[in-house]
């Protein structure tokens, strides 16, 4: 009977260790709503401000960038495909064109010119 306790006691030390949580840096303001984990190395994050965050190195670095025209909305669902094609939803009401969805294929980078973003309402 020791025997079985301290196999338990010693698997359980032993997953303890593993589950350690990291800080992340974002270097923003932004708050954050929504999670999409394409693998354990993609991984994109949608946030307030028109923010969203995205990750190809298994979170060791962050990409921070804000969708061009979408700076008062708050993004509350993210969907991504893989490292280049995300959809992300926005919240709010419809009637004041709160309530959007923008999908990119190039990682967002079009989106400091308002180009690479797909835009639709809901």
């Amino acid at each position: 009977m020791k025997k079985i306790h301290f196999i338990f006691i010693s698997l359980l030390i032993a997953f303890q260790t593993n589950a350690q949580w990291q800080k992340q840096i974002s270097n923003t303001e932004a708050n954050f709503r929504s999670i999409c984990a394409v693998t354990n190395k993609i991984v994109w994050i949608g946030g307030s401000q028109g923010t969203f965050l995205r990750t190809i190195d298994g979170g060791k670095t962050w990409e921070t960038k804000q969708v061009h025209g979408a700076e008062t909305l708050d993004f509350r669902d993210v969907h991504a495909f893989d490292s280049q094609t995300a959809i992300l939803m926005s919240a709010g009401e419809a009637e004041k064109g709160n309530a959007k969805f923008y999908r990119t294929i190039d990682a967002g980078f079009g989106l400091l010119v308002g180009e690479g973003w797909f835009v639709g309402w809901i």
